[in-house]
């Protein structure tokens, strides 16, 4: 029996003296694939703009008295929170809609830039608040406050004279069927971001180690 090794292996080891001598790495592609290193996921848009935030600390259960088990459990528990907690949509909603007619009233004023912020902040305050649901309360408090600016509206055009009233009205009716689409959606973002804020700032900070040993 000849102990000659066969033609394949004697190829292979020619090919690995031929690369060693020419100085050529070997190729790290042939290995295994359990060899290859996992890559780690890559976190999507919205993660890497709001990372996962922990729930509130020391903060009770918000239906721990909602009974109801039926169907719409969702949409019901949202009203009974809402019904509960009035002052936290309440509130945003006046502000929003008295910053508003200063809004109608300050036309390409200087200010029009901080109002509008105002009534940013008062939508994620009702999320910063209303930590049960924050995208309701900020959504609820939005279009709450879009019906109370209609009202304030319709009570200072009274008090306008006659050929003010029609100019008066034709504007706030502009300004509600432009804002009525989109006001939900800017309630609800605005609530979810005040209760994520409330959240991260809440969150415990990582320890930093200052990199030193003990001795």
């Amino acid at each position: 029996m000849s102990n000659r090794p066969p033609k394949s292996q004697s190829d292979s080891r020619a090919e690995a003296r031929r690369r060693a001598r020419s100085g050529d790495a070997p190729d790290q592609s042939e290995g295994s694939a359990d060899e290859q290193p996992s890559k780690a996921a890559r976190p999507s848009l919205l993660a890497s703009f709001f990372p996962p935030a922990p729930p509130l600390r020391g903060m009770p259960d918000p239906l721990a008295r909602f009974t109801y088990r039926g169907p719409l459990r969702l949409m019901v528990s949202g009203l009974w929170l809402l019904a509960k907690h009035p002052f936290v949509w309440g509130a945003p909603a006046l502000g929003w809609a008295f910053a508003q007619i200063l809004l109608l009233l300050l036309v390409r004023h200087p200010l029009t830039f901080l109002v509008s912020v105002v009534q940013f902040v008062l939508l994620i305050g009702a999320g910063w608040i209303g930590w049960q649901r924050p995208w309701l309360f900020g959504m609820v408090g939005a279009m709450v406050g879009l019906f109370a600016y209609l009202g304030l509206v319709l009570v200072i055009g009274t008090q306008l004279a006659p050929a003010d009233q029609s100019g008066w009205t034709a504007i706030a009716i502009g300004v509600i069927a432009g804002l009525g689409l989109i006001q939900p959606f800017i309630g609800a973002v605005a609530g979810f971001y005040g209760g994520y804020l409330r959240r991260r700032m809440q969150a415990p900070m990582p320890v930093k180690s200052s990199g030193r040993r003990s001795r």
